[in-house]
């Protein structure tokens, strides 16, 4: 049987974090066939689960990126285990498969973490991505926190990668979000889908290191090295 709808879930806590993301998906009666990645060092037997055992600590940008690369499915969406997925979750498929995206070079969105809950990147006079002042115009495009997007356009518009290889655990939403909006197809974040926050358990450990690597790479894209992923 085909896949529609992979949904990306790494955790290095708990079992009982991710358990509560993937009772969310489960209880819902969709039209789209789907599977849930779960990358973990336990395993959780659940319906739907597809296990990947993390055999080393590598972070969660590294897990997305593993899991992208093996999925079969058409449509991709990344979760975290702080988070559940609200009843409208596949309602972001239809919007990918809108006219919105007719004339669209990258088929993504962002699922929304809530009512008036909008990120964007860094702009002129900003400083709290690792403390580094932005001193350059910058349009305020949508940070992708939770993106949700089409295989095709990984493989092709993306190098394979959902976010920079070069992040650990912060900022690759950033970079994604830049990136999009440079190219001309700033990204959008889609309403009509929702996950709420049941437990805020955000790391901080790489936040400096990986907010630096966002800045080298916009500073690489003003030079004129406008591949997604550049090696640094």
């Amino acid at each position: 049987m085909d896949i529609d709808v992979s949904f990306f879930l790494p955790t290095n806590r708990d079992p009982y974090y991710a358990t509560q993301t993937i009772n969310s998906i489960n209880k819902i009666d969709s039209k789209y066939n789907y599977e849930i990645c779960l990358y973990s060092r336990e395993r959780i037997v659940l319906p739907n689960v597809r296990w990947y055992e993390e055999r080393e600590q590598s972070g969660p940008i590294a897990a997305f990126n593993n899991m992208a690369a093996d999925a079969e499915a058409t449509y991709f969406i990344c979760l975290v285990d702080d988070h559940i997925v609200e009843d409208n979750i596949f309602n972001v498929i239809d919007f990918l498969q809108s006219d919105e995206f007719k004339e669209r070079q990258f088929t993504i969105a962002t699922i929304s973490p809530g009512e008036s809950n909008f990120a964007h990147i860094p702009v002129k006079g900003d400083t709290w991505c690792g403390g580094i002042l932005v001193d350059y115009v910058q349009a305020p495009h949508t940070t992708m926190r939770f993106p949700a997007v089409s295989k095709q356009t990984v493989k092709k518009q993306l190098q394979n990668f959902i976010f920079h290889p070069a992040f650990k655990y912060h900022a690759g939403d950033l970079w994604l979000g830049y990136y999009l909006g440079e190219m001309g197809e700033p990204g959008i974040q889609y309403e009509g889908a929702n996950i709420t926050e049941y437990q805020n358990l955000r790391n901080w450990q790489y936040e400096k290191s990986d907010c630096q690597m966002y800045h080298r790479l916009v500073s690489k894209f003003k030079q004129g090295q406008i591949d997604y992923v550049v090696s640094m």
